[in-house]
């Protein structure tokens, strides 16, 4: 009998290391574009973009691009070293169909509203 409170308490320990181990990435929070206070947002991403002539390779519908909450990292091209290892928006815009060189992603700082760094599309 003791054998056998000893192979029911191994399998509910077992059972608790698997549940807390496990590993699923935590889930970046998605705007919607019927978010109307990401509107700022995703024009000043949007004059960014035409400012550096990458309009041409997007969607003109830029009121649907994507918004996420993001870690700036060196994955990015950071424009202000201050927000390295913060919190900013990545403002996604979809790209036209055949494009070559896809649209890239712009960082949008969420106290000043000024973009701080993109990642050219691939």
């Amino acid at each position: 009998m003791n054998r056998r409170y000893l192979f029911l308490l191994i399998a509910l320990l077992s059972t608790v290391i698997l549940v807390s181990c496990s590993n699923e990435p935590e889930r970046e929070e998605v705007i919607e574009a019927r978010d109307d206070q990401y509107g700022e947002i995703r024009s000043v991403a949007w004059d960014f973009i035409q400012q550096n002539d990458w309009h041409t390779r997007a969607d003109e519908n830029w009121e649907s691009a994507k918004v996420e909450k993001i870690l700036a990292d060196d994955r990015y091209e950071i424009l202000d070293p201050t927000v390295e290892g913060k919190e900013v928006f990545s403002v996604s815009f979809k790209d036209i169909e055949n494009v070559v060189v896809g649209t890239p992603q712009i960082l949008v700082d969420p106290k000043t509203k000024k973009v701080v760094g993109y990642m050219l599309g691939e």
